[in-house]
């Protein structure tokens, strides 16, 4: 029974994904993945690269930030499932255009090079399951029950992977708990868990009352802490 279970996180199921799938998107299932550190050096790469126009264009308008800066925002916006036009409407980043046209030009380069990023993962396997709904149909079939932990601690990409693997029958559970976020620099939010309440009214909630890890003395203090 235990080889019938799929147990993994959300980046490895979705690299799984689209090694099935990477012809949609450009790219052959032998694709890289990219770490910070390859994509930092994309990016001091495009942004030292006067031969791209629309990102000098960009720089003589709003002065250069760093490549460090320009790679967190890139890796939130599409954390959040923007991509660089709506990035740009929308963001109140005072670099907001050389952000775009960064981004942009790593998107070229990524797959020119037969590549994704950590973060296009998800992404990408949002927009897998979104435009191909036989494919979607098939997961299900496949996968009949999804159990989610440390719920609290998904963005905005992860929270659609859940709704569309869930399915409209929401055979998921989900763990978690509001008050141990722990990846805001990923762009997590616990107003996830009130919106899976939401978005299934039907749900049944358990509460885990009790602890077996923590002393009496840490849980004192611990709760005094949330209290405030």
């Amino acid at each position: 029974q235990a080889r019938r279970v799929t147990a993994a996180t959300f980046h490895s199921v979705c690299a799984r994904l689209l090694r099935e799938h990477a012809h949609l998107f450009g790219r052959t299932e032998q694709y890289t993945i990219y770490d910070q550190g390859d994509m930092r050096r994309v990016v001091d790469w495009i942004l030292a690269d006067k031969e791209r126009t629309s990102v000098q264009q960009a720089l003589a308008e709003c002065g250069q930030p760093g490549s460090a800066e320009v790679q967190v925002a890139i890796s939130l916006a599409k954390n959040q499932l923007l991509d660089p036009d709506k990035y740009r409407s929308g963001s109140q980043h005072r670099a907001a255009a050389v952000i775009a046209a960064v981004w942009r030009e790593c998107e070229q380069e990524l797959r020119r090079s037969n590549a994704w990023d950590f973060d296009d993962l998800l992404a990408f396997a949002v927009r897998l399951l979104r435009e191909h709904p036989h494919r979607l149909r098939w997961i299900h079939s496949r996968w009949r029950w999804l159990l989610v932990d440390e719920f609290q601690d998904v963005n905005r990409a992860q929270a659609e992977l859940v709704a569309l693997l869930g399915g409209p029958g929401g055979n998921v559970s989900i763990v978690g708990d509001e008050d141990q976020v722990v990846h805001r620099f990923r762009g997590a939010d616990p107003a996830h868990i009130a919106d899976f309440a939401k978005r299934y009214p039907s749900h049944t909630t358990l509460v885990l009352s009790r602890n077996f890890r923590s002393r009496v003395e840490i849980l004192d203090a611990a709760l005094r802490c949330v209290g405030n």
